[in-house]
């Protein structure tokens, strides 16, 4: 992964490791999966994902990007689960041998974690703590560098306006656009596909801190799925407009 990619990691099929006993599936349109089973044991993975695999075993790429050794990484998870707060996250890292290194188990949907030295392979997982529904729509990973919510391309403080480019949700990963695509705007900065989801008053107060600065804040959506982001991000800025990506 680069120091500036985001990588979003979806629920594309189930794994092998998905408990399918009793389990409801839906694999809704905008790419969300919806996950029903009020008796799965607590412990059990509800869903695996892995950086390393036999493709002629398995039958399936690898759906974790590969990782720098000793480097952090910051994820953001975007589901919702009934009741709250009953489904962990789990990482667990192993080395050329296949010797676990580290495990790294928690709650919370925002961290950071560092992968250990001699790190190989890895894996993710969702583990049941008793929901009963879980709707799933992706995963943020990233280097912890690249920032939390967006970052910088270019930067004229003479000048009164600020353009936000909104990369196109769906991908598996997302970079900085190309130079030639925002060479003739002055401020520029590229946000992340979560910035809309589940907008919080922490987001909220640091929407309005970023246009506060500006005269006029342009957002520049790159598809259909973007667009109807920055409509949702003009409820929180004021001085707000739309534009195409490319204008």
């Amino acid at each position: 992964m680069g120091d500036h990619a985001l990588y979003l990691i979806y629920w594309e099929s189930p794994s092998a490791e998905t408990y399918l006993y009793g389990t409801q599936l839906d694999y809704l349109p905008d790419r969300s999966v919806r996950f029903c089973n009020r008796m799965m044991p607590s412990g059990y993975p509800i869903q695996a994902w892995t950086s390393f695999c036999d493709f002629q075993r398995d039958r399936h790429e690898p759906q974790l990007p590969i990782l720098a050794e000793g480097s952090r990484y910051r994820y953001r998870a975007y589901f919702r689960e009934y009741p709250r707060g009953t489904v962990l996250l789990r990482f667990d890292f192993y080395d050329q041998q296949d010797v676990l290194l580290d495990t790294v188990m928690t709650e919370k949907k925002n961290g950071v974690f560092t992968a250990p030295e001699r790190t190989f392979r890895y894996t993710m997982q969702l583990v049941q703590g008793g929901s009963e529904t879980v709707l799933f729509r992706y995963i943020e990973l990233f280097p912890e560098q690249a920032g939390i919510y967006y970052r910088i391309l270019r930067k004229d403080p003479k000048a009164g306006e600020l353009n936000i480019l909104m990369p196109e949700p769906g991908k598996r990963m997302i970079t900085a656009p190309d130079e030639e695509q925002y060479h003739h705007l002055p401020n520029v900065t590229a946000f992340s596909p979560g910035i809309c989801e589940t907008l919080t008053a922490g987001k909220s107060a640091f929407l309005r801190r970023l246009s506060g600065s500006y005269e006029r804040v342009l957002l520049r959506p790159e598809g259909k799925r973007s667009l109807a982001a920055a409509r949702e991000l003009l409820t929180q800025i004021p001085n707000g407009q739309i534009r195409r990506w490319t204008d």
